[in-house]
């Protein structure tokens, strides 16, 4: 299993733009939000605390340690399990403590971008792996609630933070679990 903690994300403007709309209902985006916006993913620094642990199995082995199947025969399948940290959870409450709620909105839209950001960056390693075996990778799979925290049960993510807690939640709020199935190239690929 592979750790790394504390590594450099970037956050999508237009990524952070297009959660707000979905999560605030917001119609239009004006000018002086944007800058609102930009001036929280220049902040968000400071309680974006990335870290992740992934790991590549057999079929085998995936099957013995988390009881998953696959109907196709991959060569391999990944793991990834990452996470913001619990920082962005205190900077949220704070906003709503105040009435802030759109702000908490914006700092919620940008966690869920950090979230994808940082599956991305992990994925990018995997995917340099894969080219050393003569594989591709096909786009990660978010797993259900379930199954994220079978995975997470049995797999050593308490090295990063992450753990169910006694209301049976994972936590931190801001953490993803995904697999990455492995393809071999095709002649053309090569």
């Amino acid at each position: 299993m592979k750790k790394i903690k504390k590594f450099k994300i970037n956050i999508r403007k237009r990524e952070v733009l297009r959660n707000l709309k979905l999560v605030a209902e917001i119609k239009e985006i004006t000018p002086q939000l944007e800058d609102i916006i930009s001036k929280e993913i220049e902040k968000s620094q400071e309680y974006i605390n990335p870290a992740s642990v992934f790991e590549t199995f057999s079929l085998n082995e995936i099957e013995k340690k988390f009881g998953l199947k696959f109907e196709q025969n991959y060569p391999a399948v990944s793991v990834i399990v990452v996470t913001i940290g619990k920082d962005i959870e205190k900077v949220i409450e704070q906003f709503k403590s105040t009435g802030e709620n759109l702000h908490s909105m914006i700092v919620h839209s940008i966690g869920l971008e950090a979230c994808e950001s940082s599956k991305n960056f992990v994925y990018r390693i995997i995917s340099e792996e894969a080219k050393e075996e003569d594989c591709i990778l096909l786009p990660s799979e978010k797993q259900s609630e379930e199954i994220s925290k079978n995975i997470i049960k049995n797999f050593d993510a308490s090295r990063i933070g992450v753990f169910i807690d006694d209301k049976n939640a994972i936590q931190p709020v801001y953490t993803d679990v995904s697999i990455v199935k492995w393809q071999i190239k095709t002649k053309r690929q090569l």
